[in-house]
């Protein structure tokens, strides 16, 4: 029996089932990476082990199994020296045919790097840390007054944007340290080439959770003129330029309405509200937006899609960004989409830019080729035309004509030049005084000693006679070849016959 793919996560959240079992809070991010985990066992199943290693609000190393995975959990103050220690023995014990580095900016991976190699070893870019900083405010008043709670826990904005950018130099010294990088858009790749231009890059896109893939809007079942966006505690996201926004759109649509994930900012007690939340609070009220802006909570995979689904556009009105997995999650759905042009997500709107395009180009050619099939059509219907009209003459010898008949009283017929319903056959006649008789035309058939030959010495009839009376029905009965089709085309004088 083959030995399993020995696959080992190191991620910077602790997974919901996990978290659950050990009775500490979930996080509301990081779905993509259940997602992903779904796809790995969907196209590996059993021949593959997954082990996780994460960490969480404990006191102590811990280790457990949910399902098929396995869960390493390190507390989150644990000292670098333990982690490094800590992570050898679980390498020694696993043996790992490859490692997953999720969370580039956070110290844990460097450490396990420094620890345990690099040979086996590939980052995953989600967004790039090192970069954001310097889009931090995001159009916002950079010395907005701080809360009283940041100010305690030294977490105002400018704080946060310190600590980001601390975390971006992490992340560029782990650049530098890996030899393999799984990135989604040229943005990550320019910049990772940026820090180390001997890594190997890898596309990789991440996968969405399940039910998105089978989500599908429509424009009937939505509520008009109502925005869903994604909200967010820090100014990178947006939020407040999307306010800014709905504002002027409500001068020509009144009844635009904003709903947003997330915790309802306008009932935070004061003495938990992070001053971005405060500002997004002041917008609304200066604003003239109490009312039209609706905070929804945590929402599960299944209202998120509802509220895809139930909304007219998603917006995402980020700063910055790679490629957002919410704008992937709105654009399976079919919402119509609005998202900055910045970062990765340039990759995103080339990608329908390039569609389009490519629309726009390939139109003109297929309409090209659409004339260009006519014109053979025409063509070979002109050339039969012409055929026709060039064809010879066909002789005709003969001097028999049909004429406009009466029928006298006696039974004779009489010719006549209007029309009466009967015809005649008009004979050349020594013998009549006129120089003719007038024979009823009946509608009879006759084949009267005929021979016809498609090629000449090849009889296909020979001194065939036969009769039809009006009215009568006969039927052609015989092999392929005894000429049955031939008759009813003389008949019609298709051909003309040889003798007879």
């Amino acid at each position: 029996m083959a030995e399993k793919l020995k696959v080992v996560w190191l991620s910077n959240i602790i997974f919901p089932d996990a978290a659950e079992r050990i009775g500490v809070a979930r996080y509301a991010i990081g779905s993509w990476l259940t997602a992903y985990r779904d796809v790995m066992r969907k196209y590996h199943g059993d021949d593959m082990m997954l082990h996780v290693i994460a960490p969480y609000d404990g006191h102590s190393f811990a280790e457990l199994t949910v399902g098929d995975t396995c869960h390493y959990l390190f507390p989150k103050e644990c000292k670098p020296q333990a982690l490094s220690a800590w992570f050898k023995s679980i390498d020694d014990r696993i043996r790992p045919d490859v490692v997953h580095l999720h969370g580039s900016e956070f110290p844990h991976s460097s450490i396990y790097l420094d620890a345990c190699g690099n040979a086996n070893a590939v980052l995953s870019i989600q967004g790039l840390v090192s970069v954001y900083p310097r889009y931090y405010f995001a159009g916002m008043p950079a010395h907005y007054p701080p809360t009283l709670r940041d100010l305690l826990k030294g977490e105002t904005l400018t704080a946060r944007r310190n600590e980001m950018a601390r975390r971006g130099r992490l992340e560029r010294s782990l650049l530098t340290k890996v030899r393999y990088v799984a990135g989604r858009t040229s943005w990550d790749y320019a910049h990772c080439k940026a820090v180390n231009q001997s890594l190997h890059y890898f596309v990789c896109n991440e996968p969405l959770r399940e039910g998105f893939y089978h989500a599908a809007w429509s424009l009937p079942a939505c509520r008009r003129h109502t925005i869903f966006a994604c909200q967010s505690s820090y100014p990178i996201k947006g939020t407040h330029m999307l306010l800014r926004a709905l504002a002027i759109v409500r001068r020509t649509y009144p009844d635009a309405v904003l709903s947003l994930p997330g915790v309802d900012v306008t009932r935070r007690p004061w003495y938990r509200t992070f001053t971005y939340w405060k500002y997004i609070r002041s917008l609304i009220r200066d604003l003239g937006l109490s009312g039209c802006v609706h905070f929804l909570g945590d929402l599960s995979e299944e209202e998120m899609i509802d509220q895809y689904l139930s909304a007219n556009v998603f917006v995402c009105p980020s700063s910055i960004e790679n490629s957002s997995n919410s704008v992937c999650e709105a654009q399976m759905t079919g919402i119509p989409v609005i998202a900055s042009y910045v970062g990765g997500m340039m990759d995103l709107g080339t990608i329908a830019a390039f569609l389009q395009y490519t629309r726009q180009f390939t139109n003109p050619l297929t309409q090209i080729s659409q004339q260009f099939n006519s014109i053979l059509n025409a063509l070979a219907g002109a050339e039969r035309i012409f055929e026709l009209i060039d064809s010879t003459p066909e002789v005709d010898d003969g001097n028999v004509t049909m004429v406009y008949a009466s029928k006298n009283e006696d039974g004779t017929m009489a010719e006549t030049d209007r029309y009466t319903g009967h015809w005649a056959w008009k004979v050349p006649d020594a013998e009549q005084e006129s120089g003719y008789r007038l024979v009823e035309l009946r509608g009879d058939v006759r084949f009267d000693h005929v021979t016809f030959a498609y090629e000449e010495g090849h009889d296909v009839l020979h001194d065939v006679s036969l009769y039809a009376k009006p009215g009568q029905k006969i039927a052609f009965v015989g092999s392929t070849g005894a000429g049955k089709t031939t008759i009813t085309n003389l008949i019609n004088r298709f051909y003309d016959v040889q003798h007879g």
